[in-house]
């Protein structure tokens, strides 16, 4: 099982309020659009919003690595 750690920021979010949205996924190569599909369904956001990406960490039973 893979793991994403996103944090980010969607326009809706109060100023200075990040979200951390955790995905479970079979895929450990999933593209960053996929990824944030995923974060905006999870969060119950609006995919059309604007947002800011801080970091997409992606962990499995092997190693972390950051992808942004």
């Amino acid at each position: 099982m893979t793991h994403y750690y996103i944090t980010w920021q969607p326009d809706s979010a109060e100023a200075g309020h990040f979200f951390l949205t955790h995905i479970e996924s079979e895929n450990p190569a999933l593209s960053l659009g996929q990824i944030m599909d995923m974060a905006f369904a999870i969060e119950e956001i609006d995919p059309t919003e604007s947002f800011d990406l801080c970091s997409i960490i992606r962990t499995d039973a092997a190693a972390a690595v950051v992808l942004h």
